[in-house]
C-alpha cells in the first residue's frame, strides 16, 4: 500500500487529526510520496502551516508502522 492510498481510505472526520487527512485527501497535486522528506517537501511547497506538518508527519509514522505489519 502507498502513503496516498493509506490517505485515501481513512475517514477523516473521525481523527483527531483529522484535518490533513481531509486536505491530503482533497489535494489533487499531492504526489505519491515514498519518504516524509518527499512529503514534507510537498507541503512546504504548497506552504503549509506547522500544525499540518506535525500532522502529517504523524501520519506518515502511522503509515510506517502500518507498512511493517504481517
Amino acid at each position: 500500500m502507498t502513503f496516498k492510498e493509506y490517505i485515501a481510505g481513512l475517514k477523516g472526520s473521525h481523527l483527531a487529526m483529522g484535518h490533513f487527512v481531509l486536505d491530503a485527501q482533497g489535494d489533487p497535486e499531492l504526489p505519491d510520496v515514498q519518504s516524509w522528506e518527499e512529503l514534507e517537501a510537498h507541503l512546504v511547497a504548497r506552504k503549509a502551516k506547522a500544525e499540518v506538518l506535525k500532522s502529517a508527519r504523524e501520519y506518515w509514522s502511522f503509515f510506517e508502522e502500518q507498512a511493517r505489519l504481517p
